[in-house]
């Protein structure tokens, strides 16, 4: 890892990590502070390397503290230059290079399983994961995988959201999280297996040697499975706990 790459913590003086306190020097980014964001301190997104402006202060953005190890920053400004209507990468802005450590910062959006729960129609559902496989297929046309495909990767805008973020389109899934991503020599199914970064999912049988398109692609089908599965236990609690309609109703 390069000097000066995530995690970021504070430590306090007995040297114990701070894990709820904004790291002094993203606090202190030259583009944090011209931009006059107040980061939440009780509210890292992840630890060391994502975090939330104050709720009091709206917009709402995620600040990402981007790993120079990694392709994140050259994968998302690939991304983000096509108009390509099936690309579905979360709007955002790379920090100029000059200006201190890369940052990623981001509009706040709505988790990808709440616009889907128990509540909404399934046609929803279908849809948002119809988005996300049409902007899986799009990353991989550029020969990008993205690598860690899971719900905590995917977020969505809701309906409601108005005109706080220009670029933001409400009802639309947003993949997030380039991390793990990776620029590939060939395309889908063409491009060799490689070894599998860690991510959320693993295969059975303990393989770590994957063709990296078709990993994206089974990710994507476990995800779907687990939003789906915490859809119908929403379901199950909701007819549990909802009363009788009178009509049924013993006197």
């Amino acid at each position: 890892m390069s000097s000066g790459n995530p995690p970021w913590y504070e430590i306090d003086e007995d040297g114990e990590l701070m894990v709820l306190e904004v790291p002094a020097r993203l606090k202190s980014h030259p583009e944090v502070i011209r931009r006059g964001f107040e980061l939440e301190p009780a509210y890292p997104c992840k630890i060391g390397v994502v975090y939330r402006t104050s709720l009091l202060k709206e917009p709402l953005y995620h600040i990402k503290i981007l790993d120079t190890d990694t392709e994140e920053a050259a994968i998302f400004q690939r991304l983000s230059q096509h108009p390509d209507p099936r690309n579905h990468t979360i709007p955002g802005e790379l920090t100029p290079p000059e200006v201190g450590h890369p940052l990623l910062i981001m509009p706040s959006l709505s988790d990808f399983h709440t616009l889907i729960g128990f509540d909404a129609p399934l046609s929803r559902a279908l849809s948002m994961f119809l988005q996300l496989m049409e902007g899986i297929e799009f990353m991989h046309s550029l020969q990008i995988a993205h690598m860690d495909i899971c719900l905590g990767n995917v977020v969505a805008a809701n309906r409601s959201i108005g005109q706080r973020y220009p670029d933001v389109v409400p009802g639309r899934a947003y993949l997030i999280d380039f991390g793990s991503s990776l620029q590939l020599p060939l395309g889908p199914g063409l491009q060799r297996a490689i070894s599998l970064p860690p991510s959320q999912y693993r295969l059975a049988y303990n393989i770590t040697y994957f063709d990296p398109y078709s990993w994206d692609v089974y990710c994507a089908a476990l995800m779907m499975q687990q939003a789906m599965e915490g859809r119908s236990v929403g379901v199950r609690r909701f007819v549990t706990a909802a009363p009788l309609p009178v009509a049924l109703v013993k006197p």
